[in-house]
């Protein structure tokens, strides 16, 4: 996954860039939005391993609430004497943070503490699904507020350049270089080889999303803010 997205953010970033013209700064900044993206799907990865999906994503979108708290402490985007738009800002914070709930209750218990929880690969016998779920919890907040934090040093890039795509490159660039350290941290024992060509394929796609969804996620925060985006 991260090797296609960094991959696709680098030919998007020359592709739509007519001059490169990037401070190193700026590069520095984007990087470290690209780690603080990846350290936050690591922990959302492994959540989903130790409580399910369902009852993860509802804890890790508590991340709404910090990109709308971060755009209006740090970047000041919208003005505590305009009640209308921070009501509907909040009513729609509040919308996306039920819908992850419902979904939450709707998730079969099958979903739970599968064999790649982190609390089940320190302590195999530890089978306790409290124990699991407890870390999960914590796994899924850690996420949130990484999904969070990398919006903070994007914004400041992206706001001192005309275009987000030399953003949008380095930022990808930053993802895989998180990606390959924490690959041979974590993937002891595991070779590239061993694992199939469908399997690749998935994580292959899951990155072209990605680079879709981020490009839009990217300009939306250029044209409106990062607090709405």
């Amino acid at each position: 996954m991260g090797v296609t997205i960094a991959a696709c953010t680098s030919i998007s970033g020359l592709l739509f860039t007519e001059k490169l013209a990037v401070s190193f700064p700026q590069i520095v900044l984007s990087y470290v939005s690209g780690l603080l993206w990846f350290m936050g799907t690591i922990c959302y990865i492994y959540a989903i391993d130790c409580v399910g999906v369902g009852r993860a994503t509802p804890v890790k979108n508590l991340t709404v609430i910090l990109g709308v708290f971060f755009g209006l402490l740090i970047f000041g985007e919208f003005s505590w004497q305009d009640k209308l738009s921070l009501a509907l800002l909040g009513t729609a914070t509040t919308f996306i943070l039920l819908s992850t709930i419902i979904l939450g209750e709707l998730t079969p218990a099958t979903e739970l503490a599968k064999r790649s929880c982190p609390l089940l690969l320190i302590k195999p016998r530890r089978k306790r699904s409290d124990h699991c779920t407890l870390v999960g919890f914590v796994l899924a907040l850690a996420a949130a507020l990484f999904y969070a934090l990398f919006g903070v040093p994007g914004k400041m890039v992206i706001d001192s350049m005309d275009s987000v795509w030399p953003y949008f490159m380095f930022m990808g660039q930053g993802i895989l270089v998180g990606s390959l350290v924490f690959y041979f941290i974590l993937a002891k024992g595991i070779n590239w080889s061993d694992v199939s060509l469908k399997d690749n394929f998935w994580g292959m796609l899951s990155g072209i999303l990605w680079v879709v969804a981020f490009a839009s996620l990217a300009n939306t925060i250029k044209l409106l803010g990062m607090a709405t985006a």
